[in-house]
């Protein structure tokens, strides 16, 4: 007995010093390299128009490792534009504002490929908890027979009955906890993603003349970069916002 404490209590000296290797990450912000720029909401708005094409474009969050950024669109031309977020990128520029070596364009996350990631996803999860409940009730099964026996036979003292009792009622018990878990993984963390995406995000529209959309656009972050220069395809032009970085240790 004391070498088995002796083995948990190494386990665990050593799991926790695992968990003390995690260190925090670098929170980052960007703010509109302009002077034209507005508050609202916490957020400072840069707006440029290329063509009666407007935009209004801020930075929204950190989430690691991706920046969020709100856009605004409004066509005020006399042509309908096609807005496509994924065709949305930036570059990495250093101090000088030149290219970061070794880099390219960095892209927003494509909406539509993302929902079906999500959906395809939620299809898995929901075989994974089907087949965790037929399996937990197989194995439920197997130890309430073995209990029945148990109780069957005259040549068992009660301590064998009460340990099966307590089998059974753990078994139970891990079938019930199985269908929770895959059930709250199914219904709260992919639908949630998945309202995220495709109620907040900016999606792929045809902007008809006057009309206005807006949403957020979600890109991976470059922690080298000083500055990001933001191209926004308009038909076949594009329309260039910068914003500094600057990186905050916790």
């Amino acid at each position: 007995m004391k070498n088995l404490y002796t083995r948990l209590s190494i386990y665990v000296v050593v799991a926790l010093l695992a968990c003390s290797c995690a260190t925090p990450k670098m929170v980052l912000r960007l703010k509109p390299d302009a002077n034209n720029t507005k508050w609202s909401n916490g957020r400072e708005i840069v707006k440029d128009s290329l063509n009666g094409i407007f935009v209004n474009a801020a930075f929204d969050e950190h989430v690691h490792p991706e920046v969020v950024f709100h856009v605004e669109i409004t066509n005020y031309s006399n042509l309908p534009i096609l807005v496509d977020p994924a065709k949305i990128y930036y570059l990495a520029l250093d101090q000088n504002k030149k290219l970061l070596p070794n880099s390219g364009g960095v892209y927003s996350v494509n909406p539509e490929l993302k929902l079906l990631e999500i959906d395809k996803e939620k299809s898995r999860a929901i075989a994974r908890a089907k087949n965790s409940q037929t399996a937990g009730i197989i194995a439920a099964g197997v130890v309430v027979a073995a209990s029945v026996a148990i109780a069957a036979s005259d040549d068992e003292d009660d301590q064998d009955r009460h340990a099966v009792e307590a089998l059974t009622g753990l078994a139970a018990a891990n079938v019930a906890t199985t269908i929770e878990e895959d059930s709250y993984y199914h219904s709260s963390s992919l639908d949630d993603l998945r309202q995220f995406w495709s109620s907040e995000t900016l999606r792929k529209t045809t902007l008809d003349p006057g009309q206005m959309i807006r949403g957020r656009i979600v890109l991976p972050a470059t922690n080298e970069a000083t500055y990001y220069q933001f191209h926004i395809p308009i038909d076949d032009q594009y329309l260039k916002m910068i914003f500094k970085q600057q990186g905050f240790l916790p």
